[in-house]
């Protein structure tokens, strides 16, 4: 589809919002927003009926497989996901990295799942919340290397503790890749 509109709609903008305007998409990036905008021939005409139209949201930190966590929270507006694992031995990190793969490959919105989230391996264990005990290590940059090869352009976020020994030394190479 090469152009797209949607009409009728109260669009949400940085500063304000612009009722009974149009959207114009072309080449999947918006080209205007008017309320003069007209539509090209032979392009999807998709007719908001004043309802909102804005951004989608993008959500963080979300547990679950992809295909259930994108049913879900499209229905709120969440066009975007980073998908959260829990604490767990490397062979389900490698698993669930493999299936978010496969998503990001064979989906349709695969393109729409940003990455991924680790929540430890290196945390504190005074701290751990909900993680499972049993899956905590001490920061081992051998370990971490083996992670972040299971996970390829996928880490985008991992949660460390920085208080613990050898953590700054796995957190400067999180840095230098660009991941939170």
């Amino acid at each position: 589809m090469k152009h797209l509109y949607i009409k009728n709609g109260n669009v949400v903008l940085n500063d304000r919002i612009v009722n009974g305007a149009t959207v114009a998409i072309s080449g999947g990036r918006i080209s205007a927003v008017s309320k003069k905008v007209k539509a090209k021939k032979g392009s999807f005409i998709l007719d908001a009926k004043g309802c909102y139209v804005s951004p989608g949201f993008i959500d963080t930190h979300i547990h679950g497989s992809p295909s259930d966590v994108f049913l879900n929270e499209m229905r709120g507006g969440t066009t975007s996901i980073i998908l959260a694992f829990f604490c767990d031995s490397l062979d389900k990190i490698a698993a669930k990295a493999e299936e978010v793969k496969r998503f990001k490959r064979k989906s349709f919105l695969g393109k729409n799942l940003l990455g991924i989230r680790l929540e430890g391996p290196y945390i504190n264990k005074a701290r751990c919340g909900a993680q499972n005990e049993l899956f905590i290590n001490k920061p081992d940059k051998a370990q971490f290397l083996q992670i972040l090869d299971m996970c390829p352009g996928l880490l985008k976020i991992m949660t460390i503790a920085p208080e613990l020994k050898g953590a700054r030394a796995l957190i400067k190479i999180l840095k230098r890749k660009n991941i939170i």
